[in-house]
């Protein structure tokens, strides 16, 4: 009885025209449904090229970071440290290269003096010093720079992921991180991991230690650490975007003002060698990577990292339940444009659409590091275009 008077009622009446009307047009919502699935696929197809095209055209970001750079090369080391200039290339072509073959220790002690003297709150050694390596006698003083609080060593993983120490590790390895980075499957770097092993990231020690520092003088206690997922790095630029200095200019005093005071320095080398993915265990004895805005250094990895890490950075991602939800709206908006206005108009309106998306998504992700696709929404509106031809 109910049943019969709504349907008899004005409401029933409007509800079944509604419903008439819709199953006449059922061929038209299908046409614009299966655009909106073309849409969903383009964005699944999404490969890591789109973000390494994304962080490539954009500008270097503006720098607001207290990390700096303390970089040298193997003739930069050669001209101080070894008679023959031509030592370092022979040696390594016969023995695997070490970082070992960086270190005399008066001239490290003379190096950190020197930054130290200038007030940083952390320093990171991006180079390995293996604790098997004989490093010779030391002075009192040397062995109290290198044992300095503020001072962080780099620790390696070997093969099995167990840690390798460094030479001046102290009392439970509060002075020390694992300064590894795991490249994608195409031997790029896109994503920090924490460390596999017990011992933190040494990114991670640089910036617990400056904020540390910055909420004791705050009157704060805990530093924020980073999270445990993958996260993708937010790269600055290219290489050169951090402030840099090298050997020369350190021990000639010949570094400008207060360049490190209060600040995270990062020391780390620029030599020829090149990380090759297909030799992983090799990694330790690499000092350049590839990243999506070129080859960096591994101390310029190593500070894009801790830049993210301190400003929270990091390039994030919505979860797809949004991103299909702006699919289909952006599949309502174009069928309303096709269908009230003519073809021509309707083309106009569609590339100036997908403009103003692919210019949203890139100031969204400039702005606020959230990761917004084009490719999708860009196949979507051509589909929708020619499917409604």
């Amino acid at each position: 009885m109910l049943w019969n008077q709504i349907l008899h009622s004005q409401l029933g009446r409007t509800l079944a025209l509604l419903a008439r009307r819709m199953w006449r047009t059922i061929s038209f919502w299908l046409r614009g449904l299966f655009c909106w699935l073309i849409g969903v696929f383009a964005f699944f197809s999404d490969n890591p090229s789109d973000f390494d095209t994304r962080m490539d055209l954009r500008a270097p970001q503006p720098i607001r970071s207290p990390i700096v750079l303390l970089e040298f090369s193997e003739q930069d080391w050669a001209e101080l440290h070894l008679r023959d200039h031509n030592v370092v290339g022979p040696l390594k072509d016969i023995v695997s290269f070490s970082d070992s073959l960086y270190w005399d220790t008066k001239l490290w002690a003379k190096i950190l003096s020197l930054v130290l003297k200038d007030q940083p709150k952390a320093v990171g050694v991006s180079l390995f010093f293996s604790e098997n390596f004989h490093y010779g006698e030391m002075s009192a003083p040397e062995n109290s720079i290198f044992k300095d609080p503020r001072i962080f060593w780099s620790a390696d993983l070997d093969s099995s992921g167990r840690p390798l120490l460094p030479s001046f590790a102290t009392h439970l390895n509060r002075n020390l991180g694992v300064r590894g980075v795991r490249p994608d499957e195409d031997g790029v770097i896109r994503r920090f991991h924490s460390a596999l092993a017990h011992i933190p990231h040494l990114s991670v020690r640089l910036t617990e230690q400056f904020q540390a520092k910055q909420k004791i003088s705050q009157l704060e206690s805990k530093p924020e650490t980073a999270s445990e997922e993958s996260q993708l790095i937010n790269f600055m630029g290219p290489s050169g975007t951090f402030p840099k200095i090298g050997l020369q200019e350190i021990l000639s005093e010949n570094v400008p003002k207060d360049f490190f005071k209060d600040r995270i320095v990062i020391i780390g080398t620029t030599s020829a060698s090149f990380a090759n993915p297909d030799f992983p265990q090799q990694a330790p004895q690499q000092d350049w990577f590839l990243t999506p805005v070129g080859k960096l250094s591994r101390a310029e990895v190593l500070a894009n990292i801790a830049d993210n890490l301190l400003g929270k950075k990091w390039i994030r991602k919505f979860s797809n339940t949004f991103y299909f939800t702006l699919l289909f709206l952006l599949m309502l908006l174009s069928v309303w444009i096709i269908r009230d206005y003519p073809q021509s108009v309707a083309l106009v309106f569609f590339v100036w659409v997908g403009t103003l998306l692919a210019a949203l998504s890139a100031w969204v992700f400039d702005s606020f590091f959230f990761w917004i696709p084009i490719r999708a929404p860009v196949f979507q509106l051509g589909a929708t275009y020619i499917v409604f031809l």
